[in-house]
């Protein structure tokens, strides 16, 4: 379904909180509507993210929010290095390294040399990485099909497609901080 914008809003840091602020910003600017669109992402997001937490607290062999989220990205970006994965997902690269870390330490993701750079590594998802983010992700997807499924089809297929363009328009979008300059001046 929305998986982009799930695993963007699962990981709970700087890239949620900037869409979340870009938004904000953008629904004082233009009016209620999008006021209401704000409020009800968020609301959304929140319970999303609140659902999936339960779920890893009551079943042992749930991923955590940074877990899945670190995997997703290994997994989206294929062989990276920390530092990239850092500045994708605005995390100070000590934390993404401590998570590299864990679950290198779990034996789901592997550090490789880089071929290019002889002092860094690139991280990449063992084959027991991406059995775990597979069957987390129809885990998580069977609660959002459970969620909706009093929608029709065309629904589905309408929000999915709204999400995914709505998460590469604010991908592509410049900081807020430059929104903010832009509509001072």
């Amino acid at each position: 379904m929305a998986a982009i914008v799930l695993e963007t809003a699962e990981g709970g840091g700087p890239a949620y909180f900037a869409v979340t602020a870009s938004l904000s910003y953008a629904c004082c600017m233009q009016g209620t509507s999008q006021g209401a669109l704000h409020d009800a992402l968020t609301r959304a997001f929140r319970q999303l993210t609140a659902t999936f937490t339960t779920r890893s607290e009551v079943d042992p062999q749930a991923l955590r929010r940074p877990d899945y989220a670190l995997l997703a990205a290994v997994e989206r970006h294929g062989s990276v290095r920390p530092s990239d994965l850092a500045a994708a997902d605005g995390h100070d690269l000590s934390t993404v390294s401590r998570r590299v870390a864990s679950l290198e330490g779990r034996g789901w993701v592997v550090r490789e040399r880089d071929p290019d750079d002889g002092r860094a590594c690139r991280v990449a998802l063992t084959d027991e990485g991406t059995t775990r983010l597979t069957t987390e992700r129809a885990a998580r997807a069977a609660i959002v099909t459970e969620v909706l499924v009093s929608w029709s089809e065309d629904d589905v297929r309408t929000l999915t497609d709204l999400l995914e363009r709505m998460s590469d328009d604010v991908a592509a979008s410049r900081p807020l901080t430059t929104h903010l300059e832009r509509s001072s001046a």
